[in-house]
Formats: structure tokens, sequence, C-alpha cells
């Protein structure tokens, strides 16, 4: 707690005293306020730092995507694993025009292949292909020569399980 002496001890001296601790405590106070509305600064700018935001917040490039950027049409083939057989053997073929045929053969039960053929569709963000009602809504990732096809539980099979779920595409 300061001291101040009372009116009848005052003195020049007394005088500078009181204006220098009233002067810093402002002074104090100014800085504090300068302190926060920089650190409130800082802390903004940190927030707003478009190099910080999740991938999954940001608006797909119309420019750069599968659709419009890769040679996709055609036909990818592969052997999907099976938890009852030998494995699936996948054919699908792609036409510019949005249609497929898709050919699949459960390699220890089926002498031939079944095959069906409908449409597919462009996921919004240009990258992923979903067929239709004829095969079970299959959804598949178009990447360059290949498509790695999404589990039915909906997830991406990741690692070596990838390589498991990948068509192919052939020459």
């Amino acid at each position: 707690m300061t001291y101040y002496p009372t009116a009848s001890q005052s003195s020049p001296l007394v005088h500078h005293l009181r204006h220098r601790a009233t002067q810093s405590r402002g002074l104090r106070s100014g800085l504090a306020a300068r302190l926060l509305i920089s650190l409130t600064v800082l802390f903004l700018a940190a927030c707003s730092n478009p190099m910080v935001r999740p991938e999954a917040t940001r608006s797909p490039d119309p420019a750069h995507n599968s659709r419009n950027s890769l040679d996709w049409v055609g036909s990818y083939s592969g052997t999907l694993p099976c938890a009852d057989c030998a494995g699936i053997a996948l054919r699908l073929s792609l036409s510019e025009d949005g249609q497929y045929q898709l050919s699949t053969q459960y390699l220890d039960r089926q002498d031939k292949p079944e095959t069906n053929s409908g449409r597919f569709t462009w996921t919004y963000d240009g990258n992923h292909i979903q067929l239709d009602a004829a095969a079970d809504h299959a959804f598949y990732a178009v990447r360059e020569g290949s498509l790695l096809r999404r589990y039915a539980d909906g997830t991406w099979p990741q690692g070596e399980q990838a390589g498991l779920m990948t068509l192919q595409r052939g020459h």
C-alpha cells in the first residue's frame, strides 16, 4: 500500500512522488492493455491462417481432380479378397458418357462371370465414382491407372489392404 502524507506534510518532494506513483500506475495499465491487444491480434492471425486448416474443410479445386485431370476411361481389373472363397475377379469398364460394365466372378464357385451394366456418377469433388444399384452402389476412388474400392461399411482400406482392394487399368 502506498503511503501519502497529509496536506500539512506536503512538500515539493512529496508532490513529485505522488505524481510519479499515479503516472506509473497509468503506464502499467497502458502497458497491460497494449500487451492484451497484441496477444489478441496474434491469436486471431494464427486462427485465420489457411495453412493450418484441416484438409477436410477446404473446397475441392475444380480444375485439378480425377475426373478432369486423369485419363480414367477404360477397363480396370483385379481380384478382391473374399471371406469364403478364393477371391472375386472383377473387370470394370468405364465410358466417358457415364456408363459402366461390371463382370464379377467368384473364383471357386462360378464357371463364368456375371455381368451387369448401368450408370455411374461422380462425387462433388470429382475424385470418386459410385455405381448404381445394379452394382450395389459400389464406391471407388479414381487414381492414376487404378481404382480403389471402398469397403461395404464405408471405410477405405489402409496399408497393405489397399493393394488388395485395387483394380488396375488394363493396357
